[in-house]
């Protein structure tokens, strides 16, 4: 299988947006400031969609070895 690798410039609107949306929705809790920003290496839909011309972002629960599990976080 071939997993097409995928990136977005920090500048991009949607990455903008994202970082807006997330100071907005974290004041006051532990997550409070700016998103963390890193690679994620892993096959998820936003690379399909970054293929296919759609600007994509992942924005999600951290660690992948706690990624998909009953107990589930970051």
């Amino acid at each position: 299988m071939n997993w097409p690798a995928f990136t977005v410039e920090q500048d991009h609107p949607i990455c903008q947006a994202l970082q807006v949306a997330h100071q907005q929705a974290a004041t006051g809790t532990r997550f409070e400031g700016p998103a963390p920003v890193a690679g994620f290496y892993a096959v998820c839909d936003a690379a399909f969609l970054s293929r296919d011309g759609i600007s994509s972002v992942v924005y999600g629960s951290g660690s992948l070895l706690v990624a998909h599990a009953p107990d589930e976080y970051n």
